[in-house]
Order: C-alpha cells, then sequence, then structure tokens
C-alpha cells in the first residue's frame, strides 16, 4: 500500500506521502488527485481520465 501510494503520487506536489496506524487501520493518503484531472465522481461512473 506504501508503495503504491508512493509510485501513484503527484511528483510536482511538495507533500509526502504518510502513514497513520490506528488500532483497527492503517490509513495512507497520497499527496495529488485523480489522474488529468478526473473528479471522484466521474470515475464511479465509470470514466477513465
Amino acid at each position: 500500500m506504501i508503495v503504491n501510494a508512493q509510485c501513484h503520487r503527484n511528483l510536482t506536489d511538495e507533500s509526502c506521502v504518510q502513514a497513520a496506524v490506528y488500532d483497527d487501520r492503517l490509513e495512507v493518503p497520497s499527496p495529488g488527485g485523480l489522474y488529468n484531472g478526473l473528479t471522484f465522481e466521474e470515475a464511479l461512473q465509470g470514466h477513465s481520465g
């Protein structure tokens, strides 16, 4: 999960991939947005950018 977040992050963004460890889960947010300006709603409708 961490390697995937690092590989797919927006390299023009100076933010870093972070990992948050909780008792019941691991969260790995990746800086940046979806590819080519794709919105989350478009992705849910099957669009791929």
